[in-house]
């Protein structure tokens, strides 16, 4: 809840963004991870403050990664976001990842049974990559609370994008397309006839 909810309302904010009138310049990857610690620092404690006595305080924690090019940096640029509780008082803590060839950085709940099935596969795989453990992982269905649908990005200089799969269906002809396994068609006769997508990646 408080990583939709911080996802959400930084993403309304960087769409409002003003500069002084003089100072109009691009803003830094590096500015809107901040924006996106700040609020998901702000929605973690405001949340963890209804907690019942017997809940955890961590209910409401989660992991972010803020990527992309930066044009104040000329490259592409990573940070992470993460809750600390060192010292007894929380913190949403922040750096910056170093962005390296072949670089897999992973988070959420998911991330030691992902690290323990490449250590596996990378015995009888010269290099197993990230995309094939991905696809074992999800076929043997090691992680219970992983949903079991991929999703993908494509970050270029002119932004990030998310893209919808294209599915086979159950035979020839009933291909379509998903967003976390939803069927995007399902939508189309509430959007005046317009379509969802018109980028996919091929998962076969």
């Amino acid at each position: 809840m408080a990583a939709i909810s911080t996802h959400a309302l930084a993403t309304a904010c960087t769409q409002n963004l003003a500069a002084t009138r003089g100072a109009e310049k691009p803003i830094s990857v590096e500015g809107v991870a901040k924006l996106f610690q700040v609020i998901g620092n702000h929605y973690i404690v405001d949340m963890s403050s209804r907690l019942g006595a017997t809940d955890s305080q961590s209910t409401y924690f989660f992991e972010g990664m803020i990527f992309g090019f930066c044009p104040i940096a000329n490259r592409y640029k990573a940070f992470s976001i993460a809750p600390s509780l060192e010292s007894g008082t929380f913190q949403m803590q922040f750096a910056e990842i170093p962005i390296v060839p072949d670089l897999c950085y992973a988070i959420g709940s998911g991330t030691a049974g992902f690290l323990k099935l490449n250590e596996e596969l990378s015995k009888s795989h010269p290099d197993p990559g990230v995309m094939t453990t991905l696809a074992e992982m999800v076929r043997r269905e090691v992680q219970p609370d992983v949903g079991g649908h991929l999703q993908i990005g494509i970050c270029t200089r002119t932004g990030f994008s998310a893209h919808p799969f294209i599915n086979l269906g159950d035979g020839p002809g009933k291909r379509f397309l998903s967003f976390l396994g939803w069927d995007v068609s399902s939508a189309t006769e509430a959007l005046d006839g317009f379509r969802i997508g018109y980028r996919a990646v091929s998962t076969f």
